[in-house]
Order: C-alpha cells, then structure tokens, then sequence
C-alpha cells in the first residue's frame, strides 16, 4: 500500500489484525476480523474505494458500523412498514419467535 492509503497493523490483546484510514479528516479504525495479512489488506482496499466514493459524492461514507444491524433494529423498520404499508407479516410474533429460538417454524 502506498503512503496515505491507510494502514495495516498489530493491536497487543487482539487476535485480529487492523486497519486504519481517513475520512472527512477523521481516522477510522477496525478490526479487520483476520489474522491474515493479504485479506485484511483487501478489506483496507475496499473502505479506501467506499472512502473516495464518498469523497467524489457517489455515495456517503457510512463506516462499519452502518454494516451492523441488530435484529431489534430490522423488526422496528418491519413494524413501521406493516403500519404504513398493511403488509401480510406481525412484527411481534416474529420479535418472539427469533427471541425464543424456535425451531424453524414459519413467522404467521
């Protein structure tokens, strides 16, 4: 990687290798979830694509942490789109089938 296209490092206590670059001024950080040098690099490459798309104003930088979406926070858009929508599914049923752990019986 050349300089300025962010980095790949070590962090003493974590199993995982890093990654760090920058968007809008601000350092981003995260785990990179491997201890392989190759793949981390390649997560590194696609942030710093998703970076200068951002920069270019294809599409908004969202960061990692816009990849993670809890359950709670899926079954609430659900909720609101049954509200708004009439759709054919019940939020709470299947907030209590997912919090149960059943065994694969269909959400009705």
């Amino acid at each position: 990687m050349a300089r300025g296209d962010g980095r790949v490092y070590s962090r003493s206590g974590s199993p995982w290798l890093w990654i760090s670059y920058y968007c809008r001024g601000r350092e981003n950080r995260e785990s990179a979830k491997t201890t392989d040098r190759e793949e981390a690099e390649k997560l590194l490459r696609r942030r710093i694509k998703q970076v200068g798309a951002d920069q270019i104003g294809v599409k908004r930088f969202l960061g990692p942490a816009a990849e993670r979406v809890k359950m709670n926070q899926l079954f609430d858009a659900l909720e609101v789109t049954k509200k708004n929508n009439g759709a054919l599914v019940c939020p709470a049923k299947c907030r209590a089938y997912v919090n149960a752990g059943t065994d694969g019986a269909p959400c009705r």
